[in-house]
């Protein structure tokens, strides 16, 4: 994993009036190598739910997630 940490997330730490040391927990609760680069896999996984949320009427227009 990547030693940087996500400036949004260490934001919204602080905002709950975390110190470092926790914000750094909170961080490591929400990332990891998944939400870093979820790679082929976790694209195709995001097309079937989005299909799938379709299908079963949750979400109502068909989403086509485009990927950078």
């Amino acid at each position: 994993m990547s030693a940087l940490i996500p400036i949004k997330l260490l934001s919204a730490a602080k905002r709950r009036g975390l110190q470092r040391s926790d914000a750094d927990k909170f961080v490591g609760m929400y990332v990891n190598d998944w939400t870093l680069d979820f790679g082929d896999r976790g694209r195709t996984a995001v097309r079937e739910l989005l299909k799938q949320a379709h299908e079963h009427g949750v979400v109502p227009k068909l989403v086509v997630p485009e990927f950078y």
